[in-house]
C-alpha cells in the first residue's frame, strides 16, 4: 500500500503466506476482521498474487475470492547434502521413532501427536525437537512432557538442533510428524527435508499441507485434531516404513530449490517487462 501511495503506477506482486488467526474474543474478531480487509484491498490493487499453493488459496479466508488471479509457487527449500548416518538403523529391541523438528506451539498439535502415540498398539520413542522458550505462540514443551508422562509415552525434548545435526534426525526416524491444527501451517518445509533424507511423513489434511505428500507419495494424511486418525495413519507407515520412501533424487525435483527459483524468476521478470512497458 505505500508502495502504491508513493509511486501511484508502480506494479504491486504480493505473497500471502497463511491467514492470520487470533484467539477468540470480541476484540479479536473485530482487530481479524480489519486485517483482513486491509489486507484485500492491497490484493486488488496488486499486479500479480502469490501463494504458496492452489490448494491454500482455494480454501483461504482471504485469497479465495481472488484465486483466479492467484500463481501459485511452493517457497524455496534448500535441500542440503544427504546426511552420512544410515536410515533406520538401530540395535535389536530398540522402538522405533516418530519425531518432530519446529517450534513447540499449540497449533503444531503436538499434544494431539502424544495422544496419538499413546494409542499406537506398539512401542516406540517421541523425539520433538525445537525450540519451546520465547518462541511466537508460547512454549509448551513442559505441558507436552507433564501429558507424556501421564499417557505413559517415552518422549524426549532435545530443544533446537544445530543446522548440522538436522540431516541425522531426519535420517533416525522411522516417520516424521507434522500434525498442525491452524491454517497458520500453510505448507509446512520441514517436510520436504525429511522427505529429502529419506523419511516418510504423516500430516495433518489441512489445505496446502497436504500437498507435500500428495505429491510425492511418502506418506499419509491425518484429520487434523484428530488422535484417533493420527494413529491410524502413524501405525500404516511404522509397519511398512520403506513402502513410502522414494529416491533423494525424486524428492528434490519435486520440491527442491532450482525449479521454485526458475518459476520466481519466470513471473517477477514478466511482471517487470510488463512495468517498462
Amino acid at each position: 500500500a505505500l508502495a502504491r501511495a508513493v509511486r501511484p503506477h508502480a506494479r504491486l506482486a504480493i505473497l500471502h503466506v497463511c491467514d492470520p488467526q487470533v484467539p477468540p474474543g470480541a476484540l479479536s474478531r473485530v482487530v481479524l476482521a480489519a486485517v483482513d480487509a486491509s489486507t484485500r484491498i492491497a490484493l486488488r490493487r496488486a499486479a500479480l498474487i502469490l501463494a504458496l499453493s492452489e490448494d491454500y488459496a482455494r480454501h483461504s479466508r482471504v485469497l479465495a475470492p481472488l484465486a483466479d488471479r492467484v500463481v501459485a509457487i511452493p517457497p524455496p527449500v534448500e535441500l542440503g547434502p544427504p546426511s552420512e548416518t544410515g536410515q533406520g538403523t538401530r540395535t535389536p529391541g530398540e522402538p522405533q521413532r516418530i519425531g518432530f523438528l519446529g517450534r513447540l506451539t499449540h497449533e503444531k498439535g503436538l499434544d494431539v501427536l502424544v495422544e496419538a502415540v499413546a494409542r499406537l498398539p506398539r512401542r516406540v520413542e517421541l523425539v520433538l525437537a525445537g525450540a519451546s522458550d520465547g518462541v511466537a505462540g508460547g512454549g509448551e514443551r513442559e505441558r507436552l512432557r507433564e501429558l507424556a508422562a501421564r499417557r505413559g509415552v517415552q518422549a524426549t525434548f532435545p530443544g533446537p538442533l544445530a543446522d548440522d545435526e538436522v540431516a541425522a534426525f531426519y535420517r533416525s526416524l522411522d516417520v516424521f510428524a507434522l500434525p498442525s491444527v491452524s491454517s497458520l501451517e500453510a505448507y509446512g518445509m520441514v517436510q520436504a527435508e525429511a522427505m529429502a533424507e529419506g523419511t516418510p511423513v504423516v500430516a495433518s489434511a489441512l489445505p496446502g499441507v497436504r500437498e507435500l505428500v500428495r505429491r510425492t507419495g511418502m506418506g499419509r494424511l491425518a484429520a487434523p485434531g484428530d488422535p484417533g486418525s493420527l494413529a491410524h495413519e502413524l501405525e500404516a507407515v511404522l509397519q511398512d516404513p520403506g513402502a513410502y520412501r522414494r529416491s533423494r533424487a525424486a524428492v528434490v525435483a519435486a520440491l527442491g530449490l532450482e525449479d521454485v527459483l526458475g518459476r520466481y524468476a519466470a513471473v517477477l521478470g514478466d511482471l517487470a517487462r510488463r512495468s517498462l512497458r
